[in-house]
């Protein structure tokens, strides 16, 4: 039950990813996007960026050729030191391989061992593995159905991949799957008010997306004022997807929202409405910040 919280913890923060403060290692961690950008299939430093990532993500990068960093345009010695070999980082580095679109980031995830990843004081690093091992796959199938097919497959197995998976449908608005997915969260969770409260945010997130086919369009019409929802994890959670998406129009809705709670803010005498209207415009407004927009 203990290793299940952490795992969902771990899931969710992935999504719920917003704050008024940056977590911690967030540098590190953005120094790690930076360089999995260069991991393009036809790029020439493709090699060299999955070489890094898989050191980060063994804890071995300091072992590494001294100027390995510098292949891809860094300094010598920039992705070294302790902070790059916390369990925060090597999860991050971890993340990105499953991302990279290489046959050698495939066959890296799928050839580790628990060995590999030690130490590992958390023991989160062994669980992130499975997770990614199933997203680097996921990433691969190239039919939305078929997609949805493998993660309810993967319900059914007994790994902390399972509790991405139902996180994953729930996301995706997979309505045809919940009864798997409460399946999934009776049998992972002992006491029925954490699985009805899983439950019950996978359903409100699965009726939002139902809004509308076109996915922008759906989570926009929940994030406005009219609306009136204070349900602070439903809106972190829509603000989020959009964000992620790194759309013009997505990041089009998100400032409209905006643009709305700045309008409403001062006539809402509703104290807790306001609120939650004041600390998601200002999480809104650090999050564009963040793009430049």
């Amino acid at each position: 039950m203990k290793l299940e919280r952490a795992l969902l913890i771990g899931i969710w923060s992935l999504r719920l990813c917003f704050a008024t403060s940056l977590p911690p290692f967030a540098g590190e961690c953005a120094l790690l996007d930076r360089v999995s950008e260069a991991a393009r299939p036809q790029s020439p430093t493709a090699g060299a960026v999955l070489k890094i990532l898989e050191l980060v993500a063994l804890g071995r990068m300091d072992s590494a050729d001294a100027q390995l960093e510098t292949r891809i345009g860094l300094k010598a010695g920039q992705l070294r030191g302790s902070d790059f070999r916390s369990e925060t980082v090597r999860e991050h580095a971890l993340r990105k391989i499953a991302d990279i679109d290489l046959p050698q980031a495939l066959d890296f995830l799928q050839g580790l061992k628990k060995e590999d990843l030690e130490p590992d004081g958390s023991a989160r690093i062994w669980p992130t593995v499975s997770i990614t091992l199933h997203q680097a796959r996921l990433n691969r199938i190239p039919e939305p159905m078929a997609k949805i097919a493998f993660l309810e497959d993967t319900l059914s197995e007994w790994n902390a991949a399972v509790s991405w998976a139902a996180e994953e449908l729930c996301d995706r608005g997979s309505y045809a799957s919940l009864p798997l997915i409460r399946k999934s969260i009776h049998q992972r969770l002992s006491t029925a008010r954490d699985a009805e409260d899983q439950i019950g945010f996978c359903e409100a997130r699965v009726s939002l997306l139902s809004r509308n086919p076109d996915r922008i369009t759906a989570l926009g019409s929940f994030l406005s004022v009219n609306e009136g929802s204070t349900d602070r994890r439903l809106i972190v959670w829509a603000v989020n997807q959009l964000y992620s998406m790194k759309s013009d129009r997505a990041d089009g809705e998100l400032k409209r929202y905006l643009a709305e709670l700045d309008g409403a803010l001062p006539s809402t005498v509703d104290a807790a409405r306001k609120a939650v209207f004041a600390q998601t415009r200002q999480e809104i407004s650090e999050l564009l910040e963040r793009r430049g927009k």
